[in-house]
């Protein structure tokens, strides 16, 4: 882009001021590329707050409709992790949920103190599951 406006500017400016012209339209890009480069407030905790509470709502509301296929990754060992699927019966009290196991992994898992096994309804937390696909 420098070139060209190089190559316009030498026909038409005489030597003296082409340099003074190059000045102004580096200036000019320069301008125009830190309007368009800079980000929407990035650095607002508050905006930051809201973007993880609306996540949050969202994933919540997919999640939480009774008869949803849920999963949730267990993790145990070092570095290893597992994968158990519920379906949502319904909601008990605020930030809770009943859930049925139907796919309990490949290992033995338990949450809250309860073994997980097929076919085993347990009181959980929406904050650890996601839609299953």
């Amino acid at each position: 882009m420098n070139d060209i406006a190089i190559v316009i500017l030498s026909f038409h400016i005489k030597r003296s001021e082409r340099r003074a012209a190059l000045l102004l339209l580096g200036l000019v890009f320069a301008l125009a590329g830190c309007a368009t480069q800079l980000p929407p407030s990035g650095n607002d905790p508050a905006r930051g707050r809201i973007i993880v509470e609306r996540m949050r709502s969202e994933r919540d509301a997919a999640v939480l409709a009774p008869g949803t296929r849920v999963c949730r990754e267990m993790k145990f060992g070092i570095a290893e992790s597992d994968w158990i699927a519920a379906r949502v019966l319904a909601p008990t009290i605020p930030g809770q949920w009943r859930v049925e196991i139907i796919d309990q992994g490949r290992m033995t898992h338990s949450l809250n103190g309860v073994p997980i096994r097929n076919n085993t309804i347990i009181e959980a937390t929406p904050e650890f599951w996601i839609p299953c696909r």
